[in-house]
């Protein structure tokens, strides 16, 4: 399903950058361009974002910062990689 019209971005592209250790908007909008024309996506980009979180057990808090409990962030792409 496309998210972002302007930038041409489906959620199979969102969950991939997941996947690479983005863990937030900004990291969504620096690496494909989500939400950086009109904005309108911003709201379900983020909720791509954490249900892939989610299912690749990390947390979505609300500094947008994705991490499991007792990791440091660095280590979020690491894991969710291995």
């Amino acid at each position: 399903m496309y998210i972002c019209l302007c930038n041409n971005v489906n959620d199979t592209q969102i969950r991939g950058a997941v996947a690479q250790g983005a863990s937030s908007l900004d990291d969504l909008r620096d690496v494909l361009g989500v939400a950086s024309q009109c904005g309108q996506c911003a709201c379900m980009a983020e909720e791509v974002l954490a249900c892939e979180q989610q299912r690749l057990g990390l947390f979505y808090n609300a500094g947008r910062q994705g991490h499991r409990a007792g990791q440091p962030r660095d280590m979020v792409a690491a894991t969710a990689l291995a």
